[in-house]
Formats: structure tokens, C-alpha cells, sequence
């Protein structure tokens, strides 16, 4: 990340406490083990402390908690900005660094087709081979990268950004400052079949997708609109790239999911839940509001208690599937322990 700033201007920035020398020239923030003596390196973990001691950075953004072993470590004299919270302070900083650099584009491209009846502020951006479908309503400071298609009646809400290759079906509902990454699909059919005479006849999906406010959507990921009503991704929602979001599914605000994740149809996903990669979770259950669930879980049934960590599959409580995986572990020894009581005694 690259930027030029005095040492006291990031430190009001993201509101820290300055020691040392407020005039240093920062230009840029980078790692601890390679970065130059005019780069700032962050420090949020003790894990990396070690590595301080011979890095040529002379400006260091650290956590309260970890200020004396670093100055305990470093060979150097640094100037140090302290912070309660590093992620949270590198959050800030991006943010009004992105703001100040950034110089979205405006207008539509000639390559564009954006129906005679769409409503368009004119600080949006549509550019070349992007498609926008009659009745779409579209905010402002909205930026549609090329290769995007927004079906009928579609609303995206302002300062939205839909990066290049995103397909929005029909009538799908996105809200303000969401950003979706390319290769995203949003609405497309739920999985829904069903016997009839021997074969497999497909029930209409009718329903739509509803996306609320400061949701991000990874690449490749895909929302599946629901049969009649909506599928939800409430406010504030965060998925990573490679998930799949069934039919009528509800999202929590606030929850995280990692790739490679998916969700059955019509399950209920609470608020600030943190769910891991490559989890499993089958349709028609609920999860509670906090609920935390490690990677490569499978949850087969609803969890009704808020805030609990879950692991494995099929998943249990945290400090239940810990006991089994120790116990699993010694059962080569356990069971030739066993061998030999069982041998012993028959030849008695």
C-alpha cells in the first residue's frame, strides 16, 4: 500500500498516540521482514514481534498490549503510533487514502446498452458491453464495470460497485455500498425438482433476491433466488468468493462467511455469525445469532443456542468435538494396548 504521509498525520488519522519523531516521511506500508526504512509496518500480533528486530522500518503502528516487548525487541530507535486495535486502524487509514486516490470514472460507454426507461443518476458509471434491462432504477455514484448484466427491473442502490462479469437476474434488489466482485451471479434459479412419472420436472422459481446495505459478495459466488418470496443477505453481511447461497435462505446482518461454503434452501443463518470454509449447512434449519463454526463443518441440524463454536461433522460443541479428535488420536495405541491385555489373557 503506497502513500506519502508525516508520521503525526497518520497518527490522527487513526486517532493513536505518537512517540518519537512526528516529522518521518511515510511513504507506503509494507512487511516487517522487507520493508525500507521510509515504510510504516504494523505490528497486531506477538507472533511477529520477533521479526522486529531487524527490520529497517522506523515507523511502527502497534497495539497498546504488545508496545513494551517491541521496544524491548528492536535494536533501533522507532517512532511508534499506538493503537488499541492495529485492523481497525489499517481499516481507517485504507479507507481515507483510498477516498483521496480514487477517481471513479462517470458516464456511459458508448459500447453500453442501458434501456430508454431506466433511471440512471448522472454520476453513474456503465461501461462498454455492460447490459441494463428495462425498469431498473440505479442510484448514485453507482459503478457498473464492463460486462455486467442487470436484468428487468433490478435496484441497485448508491455508491454500489458491481465489478466486471456480474450477473444480476430479474427483479433482484441490491442496496447502498455493497460491492460485488466479478463473476457473481444474483438470482439465478434455486435447485428445486421434483418426481413426476418418473422424471424430474422443474419447479419455477418466482421469488427474487433482496441484497440490503454494505454487503460485499466474492467472486464467483451465487445467490439463488428464492421459489416465491425472497432470498435475504441482510445489512452489513460479508461473503467470500466460491459460496453458494440456496433458495430462500435467510442471512444474518453482520455475519462472515469463508469460501467454498454452502447453504441449503430455506436455512436461516442468525446475525454476527462467523462461519469457516468449506461448511455444509442443510436446508430448513436455523443457526443462532453469534454462532461460530470451524472450516469443513457439517451442520445437519438447527443450533439454538446464540454464540457457541461448533466443529467437525457432523458438527458438535466446540469442547465436545476437541475431546473425541484427542481421544481418535491415541486409539492406534489404545488399541494395541487392547491387543495385548486380550493376547495376555488368552493364554491364561
Amino acid at each position: 500500500m503506497k502513500f506519502t504521509l508525516r508520521a503525526d498525520e497518520i497518527a490522527r488519522l487513526v486517532g493513536g498516540r505518537l512517540v518519537g519523531d512526528a516529522t518521518l516521511l511515510v511513504k507506503g506500508l509494507a512487511p516487517i521482514q522487507s520493508a525500507g526504512s521510509d515504510a510504516m509496518v504494523f505490528l497486531s500480533s506477538p507472533h511477529y514481534v520477533e521479526q522486529l528486530r531487524d527490520s529497517s522500518a522506523q515507523v511502527v503502528l502497534v497495539e497498546e498490549r504488545l508496545l513494551d516487548t517491541a521496544r524491548n525487541i528492536s535494536r533501533r530507535p522507532r517512532t511508534w503510533i499506538i493503537v488499541p486495535n492495529v485492523q481497525a486502524a489499517l481499516v481507517v487509514l485504507q479507507n481515507k487514502i483510498q477516498a483521496h486516490r480514487r477517481n471513479w470514472p462517470t458516464g456511459v460507454e458508448p459500447q453500453a446498452h442501458v434501456a430508454e426507461d431506466v433511471e440512471l443518476d448522472p454520476t453513474v458509471y456503465v461501461g462498454a458491453f455492460a447490459y441494463v434491462s428495462s425498469g431498473c432504477r440505479i442510484g448514485r455514484n453507482v459503478k457498473i464495470f464492463p460486462h455486467v448484466y442487470l436484468g428487468a427491473g433490478c435496484t441497485v442502490g448508491d455508491d454500489t460497485v458491481l465489478y466486471s462479469g456480474v450477473k444480476v437476474y430479474d427483479y433482484t434488489t441490491i442496496g447502498r455500498h455493497c460491492i460485488i466482485h466479478s463473476g457473481a451471479v444474483i438470482g439465478s434459479d434455486g435447485f428445486g425438482f421434483v418426481m413426476v412419472n418418473g422424471k424430474q420436472e422443474k419447479i419455477l422459481q418466482l421469488g427474487r433476491v433482496v441484497i440490503e446495505d454494505h454487503v460485499e459478495i466474492g467472486a464467483n459466488t451465487v445467490i439463488d433466488r428464492a421459489t416465491l418470496a425472497q432470498t435475504l443477505i441482510r445489512e452489513g453481511v460479508k461473503l467470500d468468493n466460491l459460496i453458494q447461497v440456496a433458495h430462500n435462505v435467510t442471512i444474518g446482518p453482520y455475519t462472515v462467511i469463508a469460501a467454498q461454503t454452502g447453504i441449503s434452501g430455506s436455512a436461516h443463518v442468525g446475525a454476527q455469525c462467523m462461519i469457516g470454509g468449506q461448511v455444509g449447512i442443510v436446508g430448513h434449519i436455523r443457526i443462532a445469532d453469534g454462532s461460530k463454526i470451524g472450516a469443513k463443518s457439517g451442520i445437519a441440524k438447527s443450533i439454538s443456542e446464540p454464540g457457541q463454536e461448533w466443529l467437525g461433522t457432523p458438527a458438535l460443541p466446540a469442547h465436545q468435538a476437541k475431546k473425541i479428535w484427542y481421544v481418535l488420536a491415541r486409539l492406534p495405541e489404545m488399541y494395541r494396548a487392547l491387543r495385548r491385555v486380550l493376547q495376555k489373557e488368552a493364554k491364561e
